[in-house]
């Protein structure tokens, strides 16, 4: 195949294309389908935020995402996508223009759909209520006749949300919140360029929390040699196997390239077409043109929303050939320097600008934050110069291969056609440009220090490479035999220590979190030889005076969980501790857990020192974090709310109880879930209907109804039988509690003891007694007495405190011999606990 790459319109490029050219992209995508999958069966709605700069390849994956849902036999049924492109996100300037476009793409998905002609006759101005409302409905019985979700995709959030008008915005964002939170027949995926959106990040706005949002990262340097590999398979394009070779050159060219393009798609996709033919800059810079034309609506409406100073500022940094200092800019700009310090920080707020050093104040230093800003306004103040496009042809190519171009370009120029004299003259103007970067002082020394960071990057990037192999196959090999302990390891550690000394930062931590990994699952097989190197890692992290420090916590947390499994209190209590002091500052890999971690392990050394508020304290926190952010794997967030509800329970804090036996549910819901995780589940479903009786939030008969779906629902559950038996039981016992006829509950109970004494507690026995014999004949109520006997020496065999053994041995000489030994096998039966009922009584008196 041969052919052209589309660098800017992944709405007009083949499937098949798109599809071919998703580079880095996977994990991703699999999130989004399968998350797809399990909200196809739910009725509740989690839409998505796709984060990332112009140019990282948004738009082609929604492409993908909406191709791969047309395609897939369950999601197209299921779902009816609609992808809004940028012009009608321009069009928009209220929650109810956004329902028209949705509606027009819906029609034009499906002709015949009634609510074609249901739009001609629709009557209203966009800004009204009642527009918004109709529309709504309207899109909700359509999604019900065609039996799908509208799986709405859209492009640019934060232009949408910028086209609300102020007077209006606040009623207008509210209206979309309720689209977002109630209309089970939307969802969107929606994109933004944008870094920040007061909207979404304060916790005061309507639609904070949202979105589960996602930021498209960089290529990295093997991605772009993946890239390379597949537009040479798509174009046909033959000749760059320097590019694409293991050899040290193709490496370094590729390091090159990466740094060039910062790993950004589109920019990648440029340095190709630059590399397989210098000569065709003409249509590349063709392609430069309509994107930045195509730019110009978003970028204008970004900047027509600025203050004046604000304006200016961003303005003067877009002429600028490199960041800027504060006082630079003040420079520049001729603003006062000592009023910058707050516009900044407002613009840094809004995701105008970045911080590239520092954080704010003098010596820091200033970039746009979005790259092709800079272009784009150079480009409209008539500066041709399309500088990315310049570096590439200067740094990857000699003087002499420039020389040669240019004298093409300039017969090209001579032989064109005067309507394509422009692009002739601006193609040939790039190479001139780039020839004389090139050859300038400054150029030269540019290039070589490029080179030879690169050069000496590949060499890093090789011995990492050896690094991050051998540790991960130890990994592997411990995960399929954990007693297996390679000889090969020590050595590994000792050159993992060596190298993580020299190497690069971010190659040198991604080598300590697999080292950590690596001591952490040796250090349970064998903590002699582990726990040691544990501490060595520890302490070395704790004195670099680098970013490697904020992996320090991180081998904390490790070292706290093995001491927890040892039961060595103290020194877990002291790792965990110390973990959760750098929890603010420092953020999870995706090898890593997060530091939450340290707070249940925290939590459940609380309970072995029977500290059980200080744990309650701790698993809560847990349990909130992991119902607010995807960082806590959710099997951890399943277990640590289902103890959370345990606790609570002993303490018989219902209400407590309930809110987490909640989250165990919300937590399992639409996840594959693990056999344990089913088990808790079904535990968790078990415990609830416990904590609702205690807070009489249903009936003795519903109580019973709800444990025996309970028990269909769960045929397999260890409990089951247990717990049809406390159905059985749980009516009249239940009566009793909840209901005043001493003399009616007093007969239940002397016609079926042995459920009551199962069931309750003896202080709870002894109350009852106390309000039976009031209620009963003298006659009748003898045989309490031996009732009251028996409960005495149960209590006295429960509670350990001073006396209680001879208590025990009163009240079980006093009980008749034929009924002695029943007692002490019911004492024995003590030790294993069952499901307990409520323990209020009618009277709130126990």
């Amino acid at each position: 195949m041969s052919g052209t790459i589309s660098l800017y319109n992944p709405r007009s490029t083949p499937p098949k294309q798109l599809e071919a050219m998703l580079v880095g992209r996977d994990a991703l995508l699999k999130e989004l389908l399968d998350n797809l999958r399990e909200q196809s069966r739910s009725r509740t709605r989690q839409h998505w935020l796709l984060r990332g700069p112009r140019g990282m390849g948004k738009t082609h994956l929604t492409g993908v995402l909406h191709h791969r849902v047309r395609g897939d036999a369950q999601l197209s049924e299921s779902y009816l996508p609609l992808w809004l492109g940028e012009a009608d996100v321009y069009e928009v300037y209220s929650p109810a223009t956004l329902l028209e476009r949705i509606a027009e793409r819906l029609v034009e998905a499906v002709p015949e759909a009634k609510l074609a002609m249901t739009l001609r006759t629709l009557e209203g101005v966009g800004d009204e209520e009642s527009f918004f409302q109709e529309l709504a409905s309207h899109l909700g019985e359509e999604a019900e006749r065609q039996g799908k979700t509208l799986l709405v995709m859209m492009e640019n959030l934060d232009a949408l949300l910028e086209s609300f008008a102020p007077k209006e915005r606040e009623v207008q964002v509210r209206q979309l919140r309720s689209l977002l939170l109630h209309a089970p027949h939307f969802l969107f995926i929606s994109t933004t360029p944008t870094r920040y959106m007061v909207e979404l990040t304060d916790p005061k706005k309507p639609l904070y929390n949202q979105f589960k949002e996602r930021d498209l990262r960089p290529l990295s340097v093997e991605e772009v040699g993946v890239v390379f590999s597949k537009l040479v398979e798509l174009t046909g394009r033959k000749g760059l196997e320097v590019v694409l070779g293991d050899e040290q050159d193709g490496v370094l060219r590729r390091k090159v390239i990466h740094q060039l393009t910062g790993g950004l798609p589109r920019s990648v996709v440029m340095a190709f077409e630059v590399m397989r033919d210098k000569t065709g800059i003409k249509a590349l810079v063709e392609d430069l043109r309509r994107l930045l034309d195509a730019q110009t609506a978003y970028f204008e409406a970004r900047l027509s929303r600025l203050a004046p100073r604000e304006r200016s500022i961003v303005t003067t940094m877009a002429l600028a050939s490199s960041n800027l200092t504060l006082k630079e800019i003040a420079t520049r700009s001729r603003l006062p320097e000592r009023t910058l310090s707050t516009l900044m920080a407002r613009l840094v707020q809004d995701g105008h600008v970045e911080y590239t050093s520092g954080s704010g104040g003098k010596g820091s230093v200033y970039g746009l934050s979005e790259g092709l800003f800079r272009l784009w306004y150079q480009y409209r103040k008539g500066r041709l110069l399309l500088e990315p496009l310049v570096r590439l042809l200067a740094y990857l190519f000699n003087p002499s291969e420039l020389q040669d171009t240019i004298a093409i370009l300039q017969r090209h120029v001579e032989e064109s056609r005067p309507e394509s004299q422009d692009s002739a003259h601006l193609a040939l103007r790039q190479a001139e440009e780039a020839l004389r970067l090139a050859t300038s002082e400054e150029g030269r020394l540019d290039r070589e220090r490029l080179w030879k960071e690169c050069q000496e990057e590949a060499t890093a990037t090789r011995e990492h490479r050896q690094i991050i192999e051998r540790l991960t196959a130890f990994i592997f090999k411990y995960k399929h035999n954990k007693s297996t302990l390679p000889k090969e390891l020590p050595p590994i550690i000792e050159e993992t220590f060596e190298a993580i000394q020299r190497l690069p930062i971010p190659l040198a931590s991604d080598c300590i979190d697999l080292l950590d990994i690596s001591l952490f699952l040796l250090s349970r097989s064998n903590p002699t030889l582990g726990l040691p190197q544990q501490h060595r890692l520890v302490t070395f992290l704790e004195h670099q005076k680098t970013s490697l420090r904020n992996a320090s916590p991180f081998t904390h947390l490790s070292l706290a969980f093995i001491y927890s499994e040892t039961n060595q209190t103290k020194e877990a209590m002291r790792h965990a501790n110390a973990a959760l002091r750098h929890e603010e500052r420092c953020k999870p890999n995706p090898r890593q857990l997060p530091l939450e971690m340290a707070r249940w392990t925290r939590a459940v050394l609380f309970v072995k020192l029977g500290r059980i508020p200080e744990a309650i304290r701790d698993l809560t926190s847990f349990t909130e974090s992991a119902l607010a952010s995807r960082q806590i794997p959710t099997t951890f967030g399943i277990q640590a709310a289902h103890e959370l509800a345990r606790l609570h329970q002993g303490i018989e804090n219902w209400e407590q109880a309930k809110q987490a036996l909640q989250g165990v549910l919300k937590l399992s819901a639409n996840v594959a879930l693990k056999e344990r995780d089913v088990a808790l589940q079904s535990s968790a479903r078990l415990r609830l209907i416990i904590s609702n009786m205690a807070l009489r939030e249903i009936s003795p008969e519903s109580a019973c109804a709800a444990i025996e779906q309970w028990s269909t629902d769960y045929p397999d559950h260890r409990l089951n039988g247990v717990a049809r038996e406390f159905s059985a039981a749980l009516t009249p016992i239940l009566r009793v509690l909840t209901e005043v006829d001493p003399y009616r509950d007093a007969k239940a109970f002397l016609s079926n003891p042995t459920s009551f004494y199962r069931y309750l507690k003896p202080e709870q026995l002894h109350h009852l007694f106390g309000e039976f014999e009031k209620a009963l004949p003298p006659e009748e109520a003898a045989p309490l007495h031996i009732h009251a006997l028996v409960v005495e020496a149960l209590d006295a065999a429960i509670h350990n405190t001073p006396g209680a053994r001879a208590r025990l041995n009163r009240a079980l000489g006093r009980l008749p011999t034929e009924l002695r030994q029943v007692v002490r096998e019911r004492i024995t039966q003590q030790q294993s606990p069952a499901p307990s009922p409520p323990t209020k009584t009618r009277r709130n008196s126990t």
